[in-house]
């Protein structure tokens, strides 16, 4: 499988968000004629993005304008692929809408490193990412490849340093299965 859904429900067991959302009861298991897992998930995990290691857990908006998106939460950037589909998927999320312990913004996305893992639950699905690379970069240098890309990473990105916008927090994440 190159990337999947999930093979148990138990994976969540002891983390924050299956006490949050009692994922155990929620997720219910279904094969598919495919080498995918259908996950069919409560409706309020419906496009959400969770970073478990900074307590991030935020609503996507796919087909927003950009301002009113990240008055609401995180925006997946147009031109970027979505999750299951070849490509980069950007996302992108203000550091100071609401100050910890708020789930709803990228206020400590400098927290997280390599090996951290976080997930995307959209359309039924959910998608696992691991953490392969944190940089920063200058506000214009920024350039990503979204659907063009030939591999299934995500891209978080946010302002930097704090309360500024002079430059910009990368972080680069690779699809992973799930255990």
């Amino acid at each position: 499988m190159r990337f999947l859904k999930a093979q148990n429900p138990q994976i969540y067991q002891s983390s924050y968000y299956e006490q949050k959302y009692d994922l155990t009861n929620q997720i219910q298991i279904e094969k598919t004629d495919t080498p995918l897992i259908k996950i069919s998930v409560d409706p309020t995990l419906s496009d959400r993005l969770i970073i478990p290691v900074i307590g991030v857990d935020i609503e996507l908006y796919f087909n927003e304008d950009q301002t009113t998106a990240l008055n609401k939460g995180a925006w997946v950037v147009p031109g970027s692929a979505n999750p299951g589909e070849k490509g980069e998927m950007v996302v992108t999320a203000h550091r100071f809408q609401a100050l910890p312990p708020a789930q709803n913004t990228f206020y400590h996305l400098d927290k997280v490193k390599v090996g951290d893992t976080s997930l995307i639950f959209t359309g039924g699905f959910a998608y696992k990412y691991e953490v392969t690379s944190t940089k920063v970069l200058g506000a214009e240098e920024f350039k990503f490849n979204g659907a063009e890309s030939t591999v299934d990473d995500m891209v978080l990105y946010t302002c930097t340093p704090l309360w500024t916008a002079s430059h910009r927090l990368i972080v680069h994440s690779k699809q992973i299965p799930f255990n």
